[in-house]
């Protein structure tokens, strides 16, 4: 059993064949939902924490897994929470115009605080993630749907969106976009 630090929230775990199997493990079916598993996962954790130097706060963590040759990586990311997960809006976009004038739209606005925005893309569709200030919800919503088609539950649309989409922009997506699609006069 190996463990590395690869980020400041994550960590990787690398272990054998015979080490999963003696913490009955299975990266294909491995279900994070089952307490028991959730236990082992907690336990292998706190020893990484221990080898590394992560900090162990409360909250919410991803597990990936990845298989090569005969060994299996646990990569275990702590889920950050900057935006309010109330407020949070997952608008999907069916071709890359609709998505470029939205972002162009928002960042001009200032309605939402640009540096909870990220763009993804999964299977050809385009999906932005925002968080609204507070008092504009409803009109930054109005303006999503105006170029594309929002999520009935945002929180849980995102989390959807990190672990299975590919990442096109992380931060600050509504003026990235802005700074480099953006017609100036």
């Amino acid at each position: 059993m190996q463990f590395r630090r690869s980020g400041e929230d994550t960590v990787e775990i690398v272990l054998s064949q015979g080490e999963l199997c003696a913490l009955k493990l299975h990266p294909d079916t491995m279900d994070c939902d089952d307490p028991i598993t959730r236990r082992i996962l907690a336990g292998l954790l706190q020893k990484a924490a221990k080898e590394t130097g992560l900090r162990l706060e409360a909250g919410e963590f991803l597990v990936e897994t990845d298989r090569c040759l005969e060994k299996t990586v646990l990569t275990i990311t702590r889920k950050k929470e900057r935006e309010a997960p109330e407020r949070l809006q997952v608008c999907r976009f069916d071709g890359c115009e609709e998505m470029l004038s939205c972002c162009i739209q928002l960042a001009k606005s200032g309605r939402c605080r640009n540096e909870d925005s990220s763009l993804y893309v999964w299977e050809d569709r385009y999906y932005l993630i925002v968080c609204p200030r507070q008092e504009q919800s409803d009109k930054v919503k109005a303006l999503l749907l105006e170029y594309g088609h929002c999520a009935l539950y945002g929180a849980q649309a995102a989390g959807v969106l990190r672990e299975h989409a590919s990442c096109l922009i992380a931060d600050s997506a509504l003026k990235t976009v802005e700074r480099y699609f953006s017609r100036q006069s």
